[in-house]
């Protein structure tokens, strides 16, 4: 099998790190509806200026919102989130693969090791995984809960590279926000945007 075209310049990695929501996976608008239901739900709106949650925690993105006065200081984050997370996996069916992204993830089985990094909770992202078919590529699942920081920060990033016993500067990450990019420069790695590829 040819090496696909989003390894750049057929470099040779020592690790493969790929994102999950918007990346592997077409699942933004999923998420978005799944805030969207809940925040109703109690009669919350998401604020205008506030941007939506893609490539950060919503716990981390509530937080920045309650801090800047854009949502009640009582929010009730923790309970929203679980409520959110039900709401996604009623919704599975709606989640496709990303093709040349998942493409490039069966080219490294077997021969580069692989991690799967996201914002969501492990318990969605298992599903997401499951429910696509795409849970068997990967050697490595980690998620927010297992970091002190998401993204921008590097954390989730310099975990997978630690778990697959690579020097982050030899891992290639596969990312499609501002934010996820930003973290894997600040990890020292490479990243592919692979925005330009998603509908292809």
């Amino acid at each position: 099998m040819d090496v696909p075209p989003l390894l750049p310049g057929h470099r040779s990695f020592d690790a493969l790190v790929f994102d999950l929501d918007g990346t592997l996976v077409d699942s933004h608008a999923v998420h978005r509806a799944a805030l969207r239901e809940v925040f109703a739900r109690h009669g919350l709106s998401v604020p205008a200026t506030a941007g939506e949650p893609e490539g950060i925690a919503f716990t981390d993105w509530a937080a920045r919102l309650v801090h800047r006065g854009l949502l009640p200081k009582d929010l009730p984050v923790r309970g929203l989130q679980q409520e959110i997370q039900r709401a996604v996996l009623g919704r599975l069916a709606q989640v496709r693969e990303v093709p040349r992204v998942v493409a490039m993830a069966r080219w490294a089985q077997g021969r580069v090791p692989t991690a799967v990094t996201t914002s969501s909770s492990r318990g969605t992202a298992q599903a997401i995984l499951l429910a696509t078919g795409l849970r068997g590529l990967f050697d490595v699942l980690i998620t927010r809960e297992q970091v002190m920081r998401g993204k921008p920060a590097p954390d989730l990033f310099l975990l997978a590279a630690t778990v697959l016993g690579a020097v982050p500067a030899r891992c290639l990450v596969f990312e499609d926000t501002e934010s996820g990019l930003y973290a894997a420069g600040r990890a020292g790695m490479r990243a592919v945007d692979i925005r330009p590829h998603r509908s292809r």
